[in-house]
């Protein structure tokens, strides 16, 4: 009984009498009971409550200076929610004012529920930046919303009431009444891509969503998007995606893309043709597992490397072991391709066969051995020539010396 006399009690209406500095003077039992206030009020200001503007429910300064009927909503912070009580100020003379009190509380909560989804609902409809039509069963335009009219080829106003059939051609307009009424029917989504020549004979590419609307039967809404940008791109990736085909497989550099565990998850014909695996032998083994003995661990330390972001790419020499038991000299240039979220996904190997030049360059260390050896041989075999002459021509200045002399001899005598 007492819950329902003090449940009746917050509808009625509470009074305070304050004066122009906004000092509580006397106070109603129910005003008291509305602003949960003690039963001595004095010392208590008005101004320290929390008020809200009537039409925006935002907080606002109350201003004793206002005309006479002014409204406010104050806000009392409450344990649970917050309680709204609706108040109006009426001057009763230059230096004292009367406040009347009423719990509107449901009220105010509801209107701010209602602000909240209206809130909401704008943000989503700011969000559309597709056309969105509401379609019956048999394809008549009923409603319109975008945030971009220029998206829509015609005025709303020319078309809404009509049918498909009259705004866009006619093979288009067949197969979209046939996914409204297939939608219609199972409730299930339909999607339609279709072209239409804009100006200029530019080709737009739209995309077409059939969704039903919950609550309806025989009406659906139609999502139109413009995707001629995404269809560019779609092209754009399909010729990149070609090249990169034709450069991949038909390259006279084998290229491999490797796995992190060292197996082959793509290659080209080179690749096959170097090692002499087919493509289906060098998946099942590691790459790793048909490398030298003696390049192993140099092998690791760079993939490592990688691996740790020391290095974005490396090239070196190593050796692997041939399908016929030989070991293929080949130059590796190796790098690691990482997804969008930085995680490393595979290895990109090129190998360049460079067993011949090796082995041609060995060959010609050899044949630099020989020469170097035939020229130590020939500088050995002048020095001796020359010390022979040294002494053939010593013996042959010796007796001319003496000839010399005796001719000045017998020149004197």
């Amino acid at each position: 009984m007492d819950s329902i006399v003090s449940l009746k009690s917050l509808h009625e209406e509470g009074t305070l009498y304050i004066n122009n500095k906004g000092e509580i003077i006397h106070s109603t039992a129910q005003a008291r009971l509305l602003l949960a206030l003690p039963d001595s009020t004095a010392s208590i200001s008005i101004l320290n409550f929390t008020f809200l503007d009537l039409d925006t429910l935002l907080p606002v300064h109350f201003d004793l200076a206002k005309k006479d009927k002014a409204n406010y909503i104050i806000e009392i912070f409450a344990i649970n929610k917050p309680k709204y009580i609706s108040v109006t100020l009426v001057q009763e003379n230059v230096d004292h004012f009367i406040l009347s009190l009423y719990d509107n509380t449901i009220l105010i909560r509801k209107l701010l529920q209602f602000k909240s989804q209206e809130h909401y609902q704008r943000l989503l409809l700011s969000s559309i930046v597709d056309i969105i039509f509401e379609v019956n069963k048999d394809g008549i335009f009923l409603n319109c919303w975008t945030n971009k009219p220029d998206l829509l080829i015609h005025p709303p106003s020319t078309f809404i009431g009509r049918p498909l059939s009259d705004v866009v051609p006619h093979e288009i307009s067949f197969q979209v009444l046939s996914l409204i009424r297939a939608c219609i029917v199972d409730k299930k989504q339909r999607t339609f891509e279709y072209s239409i020549p804009h100006v200029l004979d530019d080709l737009k590419w739209y995309s077409l969503i059939v969704k039903n609307i919950p609550d309806q039967h025989e009406i659906v809404a139609l999502v139109i998007t413009d995707i001629t940008k995404q269809k560019e791109y779609q092209d754009k990736l399909i010729f990149s995606e070609q090249r990169f085909h034709q450069a991949f497989h038909f390259s006279g550099i084998g290229t491999t893309l490797t796995s992190l565990e060292g197996y082959l998850l793509e290659g080209n014909t080179t690749v096959s043709k170097i090692l002499g695996y087919s493509r289906e032998e060098l998946q099942q083994i590691r790459s790793i597992d048909i490398t030298h003995p003696e390049d192993r661990a140099y092998d690791l330390f760079i993939r490592n490397e990688l691996l740790e972001r020391k290095k974005n790419y490396h090239t070196f020499l190593k050796r692997y072991r041939h399908k016929d038991n030989y070991y293929v000299w080949c130059s590796i240039t190796i790098s690691l391709v990482r997804n969008t979220a930085n995680q490393p996904q595979y290895f990109i190997v090129q190998l360049v066969d460079m067993t011949e030049f090796i082995r041609n360059n060995e060959e010609l260390k050899l044949e630099k051995k020989k020469l170097e050896t035939i020229k130590a041989h020939l500088e050995s075999k002048i020095l001796q020539n020359e010390e022979a002459n040294y002494i053939i021509a010593h013996n042959l200045l010796s007796p001319i010396a003496n000839i010399k002399m005796l001719v000045d001899n017998l020149k004197t005598s």
